[in-house]
């Protein structure tokens, strides 16, 4: 094996332990505001459409979106230094009919899926166990929830 190759194996690997990576989740997260109550928007299109490909169901889709979003948070977590919560909007690009003058799908507006409330302590600490927690569907204490929309059907 050449060793450009072993070395990108080994990166490989040693990033792979742990939690997940912001980098890794599907789709655009955008810093949209700082300050004590931070925002991040996620434009989440490409990791809702997975879902829908998948035929995963809307609880266990919605648990997915919602542990990334702690993973997003978790990323900006460290340059927010003054933020006590940080809100991860969770959003999709929702597609309409198929325009016959381009042959695509027309964009038929933004759907806000749910926005998740993190306190600042919660993602920098033990980010592996709240994402754990998220998954399997327990909330852990001081991380909201508004649902404000949901997700395409499939």
């Amino acid at each position: 094996m050449p060793r450009k190759w072993c070395i990108a194996l080994a990166l490989l690997l040693l990033g792979s332990s742990g939690a997940a990576r912001a980098d890794e989740v599907p789709g655009t997260a955008i810093l949209a505001r700082t300050g004590t109550d931070a925002l991040i928007i996620w434009d989440a299109t490409p990791a809702i459409a997975a879902i829908v490909a998948g035929n995963v169901s809307d609880d266990a889709g919605m648990r997915r979106l919602e542990s990334d979003a702690v993973t997003i948070a978790s990323a900006h977590a460290k340059d927010l230094t003054a933020a006590k919560t940080i809100s991860v909007r969770i959003t999709y690009a929702k597609t309409g009919a198929v325009s016959p003058v381009y042959g695509s799908a027309t964009f038929a507006g933004v759907e806000r899926v749910a926005t998740i409330s993190i306190p600042r302590t919660l993602v920098i600490g033990d980010i592996k166990r709240t994402e754990s927690s998220i998954s399997d569907g327990k909330i852990p204490a001081g991380i909201t929830i508004v649902v404000s929309g949901k997700l395409p059907p499939h």
